[in-house]
């Protein structure tokens, strides 16, 4: 029942997270951001209490931040994180939505409060593929394209 909004994640010489009303720009909160973020997911909520903002840090941080800007969590997910999908289904989505994290040799999937599975890579991930039947991480092992699938 809140404004739509637009949330911008900045890295560089400003580390931040900055929420905006879309309808006339103004900003609603920001947050600064330590370490090296590399990735941004949004996952709605019913409110801007469950909602979620979820910022992937380059050294393999995981801080999530509720739709009103308050940290709601932040925990070192593996060594080093390439990439982030919110939106999974099934047995590794939460209460608040559920995220795909990824680095070169891992896949981590789980609610954005606790990351509970963990599995290996024998690939060069590429990213993210969202298909209306299937959803994964797609990779390049032994000279093909391998879609690691999440299954539901």
């Amino acid at each position: 029942d809140g404004p739509e909004r637009g949330v911008l994640l900045r890295h560089g010489a400003v580390n931040q997270i900055t929420a905006y009303e879309e309808a006339t720009g103004d900003p609603l909160w920001d947050a600064g951001l330590g370490g090296v973020p590399v990735a941004l997911a949004v996952v709605p909520g019913e409110s801007a209490v469950s909602a979620r903002c979820c910022v992937a840090d380059r050294f393999g941080w995981l801080v999530a931040f509720d739709g009103s800007g308050r940290r709601v969590a932040a925990a070192r997910v593996a060594h080093s994180l390439q990439g982030m999908h919110a939106g999974l289904h099934g047995e590794h989505a939460g209460d608040t939505g559920s995220l795909a994290l990824w680095n070169d040799h891992e896949l981590h999937l789980g609610p954005a409060e606790a990351i509970t599975h963990h599995h290996n890579l024998s690939g060069t991930p590429l990213g993210w593929w969202q298909h209306e039947q299937t959803a994964g991480l797609l990779c390049h092992e032994a000279g093909q394209l391998v879609l690691r699938r999440v299954s539901d």
